[in-house]
């Protein structure tokens, strides 16, 4: 199972299933996220909202109430993270949030 060993304003490193150290850069993962809404929402998409995402941050999607519960970062594709208790799940959102980055709720 993936675990995620340190959290920086830059993003989040992490060992993966095979035991591999990896990154997940958190500029990357916001630009995929505005660059997908952008396109869901096509010519509705304004300067406006652009604007709104780049100054919301967001990361990832958190989902505190799944069983397990499990944070999706904006990755291509998706890279999950399932945790063992919402407390360990509680605690990587706090190291994102301090680093100055956000999640969306996703439930």
């Amino acid at each position: 199972m993936k675990q995620i060993t340190d959290v920086t304003p830059d993003g989040a490193h992490y060992i993966d299933d095979e035991g591999n150290e990896q990154f997940i850069d958190f500029a990357t993962c916001q630009q995929n996220n505005i660059d997908s809404i952008a396109e869901s929402m096509g010519s509705r998409f304004t300067n406006e909202r652009r604007a709104f995402y780049q100054q919301a941050k967001y990361v990832g999607r958190r989902y505190a109430l799944s069983d397990p519960p499990a944070l999706y970062f904006y990755t291509v594709p998706f890279t999950v993270f399932e945790f063992s208790t919402r407390n360990e799940l509680s605690e990587v959102l706090v190291a994102i949030k301090q680093a100055g980055w956000r999640t969306n709720d996703g439930e």
